[in-house]
């Protein structure tokens, strides 16, 4: 973990389960305890209650989470890891320092769980996926298969911040990629 605020992922339970991965770029709001000491218990995985409870009090203006919620209640009953490029909290992006700048863990995660299918928003993610995948397909209206680390994934880009989509459309695009996710792997 770079700090010991970072947050490398919310889910619910484990994410080893997660076929899905929905990512940004990096959490907006820092919360007021460590990711492993509050949210996370090596028995079940992540406690997306407890994590709720404490992103509510900190963050009265929802922002983007009710459009990823709608994201996962689409993909549903699919389940979905909602995680970021980089894993230190900041307002802005402009915050962050070159040292914040770190894939090291969403890299691991995409070695180890392997999702069947990425949804990725807004302009720095996306790049590092086209980079990653070796495609510049990966950004438009509907996903593309891709191989991530040699394992074929749908990869979807959405430009833009999901706050600027609707919560309707979120949950439509949600659907769309577990529809995906079945037909294509």
């Amino acid at each position: 973990m770079p700090c010991p605020m970072a947050r490398p992922f919310t889910c619910g339970g484990s994410p080893l389960e997660c076929r899905i991965f929905i990512v940004g770029l990096n959490s907006a709001t820092q919360l007021e305890q460590p990711f492993f000491s509050r949210y996370w218990d090596d028995s079940w995985g992540f406690d997306r209650d407890i994590f709720e409870g404490d992103y509510l009090s900190v963050r009265k203006k929802r922002g983007v989470r009710p459009r990823i919620e709608a994201l996962v209640k689409g993909a549903s009953p699919v389940p979905c890891l909602e995680t970021n490029i980089y894993a230190v909290p900041s307002r802005k992006a402009s915050q962050l320092k070159s040292s914040d700048k770190n894939t090291d863990i969403i890299e691991h995660l995409l070695k180890v769980i392997r999702p069947s299918g990425v949804l990725v928003h807004t302009k720095e993610p996306i790049e590092f996926f086209k980079e990653l995948a070796g495609s510049s397909e990966i950004c438009g209206d509907s996903p593309a298969l891709v191989k991530i680390y040699g394992h074929p994934t749908c990869v979807w880009g959405l430009p833009g911040p999901p706050w600027r989509r609707k919560v309707a459309d979120m949950e439509k695009i949600g659907a769309r990629m577990k529809d995906c996710i079945g037909l294509w792997l």
